[in-house]
């Protein structure tokens, strides 16, 4: 039941890296949901899948562990640019 919850917790914070990245698209910042995605692939994600097994015995362990590391690296990032690029459309409407 555990690993059940986990799994859902998971999908949930992936399911907003989707919808900030899409939001980008949608207002026209297409550059920036590109960038989020290859943030979270190719800059974070191999990276570590290399790095991690140095630190951590369990190699095969270590490179089911960059997804999820990767995942919230990348959410973190989409987050606050989200929140960044919010608040800047705020400010430009008010004006």
């Amino acid at each position: 039941m555990e690993n059940w919850r986990r799994i859902h917790v998971g999908r949930f914070v992936f399911r907003i890296q989707i919808a900030c990245q899409q939001t980008f698209i949608a207002i026209g910042n297409a550059k920036t949901s590109v960038f989020l995605a290859v943030l979270r692939k190719v800059l974070v994600l191999i990276p570590l899948i290399f790095i991690l097994p140095m630190f951590i015995e369990n190699q095969a362990f270590a490179v089911f562990l960059a997804e999820p590391i990767a995942d919230t690296i990348a959410v973190s990032v989409t987050a606050t640019l989200f929140y960044q690029t919010y608040k800047r459309l705020g400010k430009e409407t008010k004006a």
